[in-house]
């Protein structure tokens, strides 16, 4: 009965072992678009535009701005489907997500 019951149990952890394989590589197969689009990602692999802190803050904006609005323009269908994600950041989050870069001294 007891060699029974172990050849039940190491049949059963074998299978949940192969479960457990299969869903990690499978996780790994989920396209990019069924993945959920960060801020970070966005910066990190997409070249989403960062404010630079040159001293002076209203040109810094100006810059931003309009670096924002042509990468906007040239990644629409990545823009749109980061937006319609549904994912509210705080603004405290993004500027901390979001890196003030200043000029090195």
């Amino acid at each position: 009965m007891l060699k029974t019951n172990l050849i039940v149990f190491a049949i059963w952890l074998a299978g949940a072992a192969c479960n457990c394989a299969f869903a990690q590589q499978r996780k790994s197969e989920i396209p990019d678009k069924v993945k959920p689009l960060t801020f970070e990602i966005l910066v990190d692999q997409y070249n989403f535009p960062v404010k630079m802190n040159t001293g002076n803050p209203e040109r810094d904006q100006q810059v931003y701005a309009a670096a924002k609005q042509n990468w906007v323009a040239a990644n629409k269908e990545l823009y749109r489907r980061y937006n319609s994600q549904g994912i509210k950041v705080s603004p405290e989050k993004r500027r901390k997500a979001q890196p003030v870069l200043s000029p090195s001294k």
